[in-house]
């Protein structure tokens, strides 16, 4: 998404919304058009589209997108929690960001907003390589592991608490049942 403000110093005015996946599954993160330097996440060495990067954007994000796509409407409000928390806080951000930067000669303004930027871009992936790892903790084997104050719960022997199984939802395995007839039942 393309932020351009003719009113603004030219290292300022255009702002880069970027993105690397689904719409609804990234963090848009600000990118200044002044910029002479990439974030390594938008340009990672090795990283192409057969080369996996837990240093790449594209790739954590589709990696996250992927294991929530199965299980939407269970996972997505995680996903949604860390996407809007970060774009809350760029936007947040943005007009003191530029306040500071217009305070700025060009030069020494290009590059306070390459670094911004990058950190951004940077710590964007951060957060989102956390989301992953959380994701797979919290609903492997298609069970959900309990929580509390934003840990996961343990028992009095220090392993991991019961976790609950929700199953398939209610329109989806009454269609399967439909569908298989009695070939799943349990026997009595």
């Amino acid at each position: 998404v393309s932020q351009m403000r003719s009113w603004l110093p030219r290292e300022v005015g255009g702002c880069f919304w970027f993105g690397n996946d689904d719409p609804n599954m990234v963090a848009y993160t600000p990118i200044y058009c002044s910029m002479t330097r990439q974030p390594e996440c938008y340009n990672t060495p090795g990283a192409d589209e057969v080369t996996f990067s837990m240093k790449n954007a594209y790739w954590v994000e589709n990696w996250v997108a992927n294991m929530v796509y199965p299980r939407y409407s269970m996972l997505f409000p995680s996903l949604k929690q860390v996407r809007d928390s970060l774009q809350q806080a760029y936007f947040d951000q943005q007009p003191a960001i530029e306040a500071k930067a217009k305070a700025m000669e060009p030069k020494e303004m290009q590059q306070f907003l390459n670094d911004y930027s990058v950190n951004q871009a940077q710590q964007m992936l951060a957060r989102w390589q956390q989301l992953a790892f959380y994701l797979v903790v919290k609903y492997n084997d298609m069970a959900v592991k309990p929580e509390e104050n934003g840990q996961f719960k343990r028992s009095k022997y220090g392993l991991g608490a019961t976790v609950t199984r929700p199953g398939f939802p209610t329109p989806f395995a009454r269609e399967l049942i439909r569908q298989s007839g009695d070939r799943y039942a349990s026997p009595e």
